[in-house]
């Protein structure tokens, strides 16, 4: 079974047949699978494996506290680092890896986590993928949020994130004043919190420190995070973490009444940089603008993701003509032959 996910055409660029090759023929099992992408007048549809089971923080937030810790943590990160390790390999960078995109592959006991929608980065014209970066800053590089464009680099960042909250339960950059908080993630302004770090090794909290760098030449590498020991569980500690596990639960829940903003529509029109594009996304979080007549280059914010899901309900006729009788201009097996694979 297969995930369809479409995005209007004005919104993206043009890709060469190349880079679409490239995309077709990735294939890592920490990496949802695309089977094929085709187009219709207005839309383009990216086919990719079905996965059934939760997003990562949701399936965190409903384990047993007993079998919660620093371990378990490691082997987490390592199945993203490895996604990300593959990607890069390929040449492909994320710029959006956030929870929400690590979906596990089932709700079984020993599913794996994979990493959807990396199809971004080289579908999405740039101005619209930093739009929807920006929507949810938490997670994003400080040199994409600096009008730097993001890169592979801006990803380890990211992981570094996800990989703090995942040990402490709450996120590295919060604050409750959307410019405050854009100020903390360009400074890199962050801490361990007191309480919970007996409960983790030093290899933990220097992998954190290696990754949350503002200087993008001192950052860590996907290639350096796969040779780390804490990554390979070396040295790690196996106490469960209680505490954090209970933050992890209402940072669950946070997030999603977090997700329900009022719709707003981000328009570049009057932009000459993602820093004046934040500026404008800060200026109307509490306006409600109606989606009439919505300039072309504009992104609807409701949804964070471009790539809009349609595959439980096809939501008008154009989708159900292009999923009942495509024509793919993309396929793999035809056209690009065998996958990728890192020497």
């Amino acid at each position: 079974m297969y995930s369809v996910k479409c995005m209007r055409k004005n919104l993206a660029k043009k890709v060469s047949l190349v880079d679409a090759g490239i995309l077709l023929k990735l294939d890592h099992k920490n990496l949802a699978r695309l089977q094929e992408i085709f187009e219709t007048r207005t839309k383009i549809y990216v086919v990719q494996e079905l996965l059934t089971g939760e997003n990562l923080l949701e399936r965190v937030a409903n384990l047993e506290v007993s079998t919660y810790n620093e371990l378990l943590i490691t082997k987490l990160v390592r199945d993203i680092v490895l996604g990300i390790k593959y990607l890069h390999f390929c040449g492909v960078y994320l710029g959006n890896l956030k929870p929400e995109n690590l979906i596990f592959n089932s709700t079984s006991d020993d599913a794996h986590v994979k990493i959807t929608d990396f199809v971004m980065s080289t579908i999405v014209e740039q101005e619209v993928l930093l739009a929807s970066i920006t929507r949810q800053p938490y997670y994003t590089a400080p040199e994409i949020l600096k009008n730097i464009k993001a890169d592979l680099i801006s990803d380890m960042w990211s992981l570094g994130t996800i990989a703090y909250i995942l040990l402490f339960g709450v996120e590295p950059f919060y604050h409750d004043d959307p410019m405050a908080l854009y100020k903390k993630i360009i400074k890199g302004q962050y801490e361990f919190p007191p309480h919970d770090q007996d409960d983790l090794s030093a290899g933990a909290k220097e992998f954190l420190r290696k990754l949350l760098l503002v200087d993008v030449q001192k950052r860590m590498t996907s290639e350096m995070a796969y040779l780390n020991y804490w990554v390979n569980s070396i040295n790690v500690k196996i106490r469960p973490l209680t505490e954090v596990l209970m933050r992890m639960k209402e940072l669950n829940t946070a997030r999603k009444n977090r997700a329900r903003l009022l719709p707003i529509t981000i328009s570049f029109s009057g932009a000459t940089s993602i820093n004046e594009g934040y500026l404008y996304l800060v200026e109307d979080v509490n306006k409600t603008e109606t989606t009439d007549n919505v300039p072309p280059n504009s992104f609807d914010s409701t949804n964070d993701n471009v790539l809009v899901d349609v595959s439980r309900e096809v939501k008008d006729s154009e989708d159900a003509e292009a999923l009942k009788n495509k024509e793919s201009f993309l396929d793999t097996k035809e056209k690009y032959g065998d996958t990728l694979s890192p020497v």
